[in-house]
């Protein structure tokens, strides 16, 4: 299992490439997003920078998700992500989380 540190750092690269990713090829900048996630979410105990790169990676799996019409997966990701930034007492981050809530909410209907 990698480090916290080590998860962080894959995350921010995760990120980036899911950026450039999310115009030509948003299916595999989610697959990419999801399972950098789902590994950095099995650490126990994680530390708030850790954390704080998970939310802003759900943030990304959720606008990836509205691009790919998955809009029951871009609510659940954005959830997730406004729970990790309350968790962390971040607003911004809530803040942003709630915008894609609403975004995923407008769309189911």
């Amino acid at each position: 299992m990698k480090t916290p540190t080590e998860l962080e750092a894959l995350l921010d690269k995760t990120g980036a490439a899911a950026q450039e990713l999310k115009l030509s090829d948003p299916q595999k900048a989610a697959g990419i997003c999801l399972d950098a996630v789902v590994e950095a979410e099995e650490v126990q105990d994680a530390p708030r920078s850790l954390k704080n790169q998970i939310g802003r990676v759900r943030l990304i799996l959720a606008s990836l998700y509205l691009r790919l019409y998955a809009f029951d997966k871009a609510l659940e990701s954005a959830l997730h992500a406004h729970t990790i930034y309350q968790d962390i007492e971040l607003v911004r981050g809530a803040a942003r989380s709630l915008e894609f809530i609403g975004l995923a909410h407008l769309h189911l209907g």
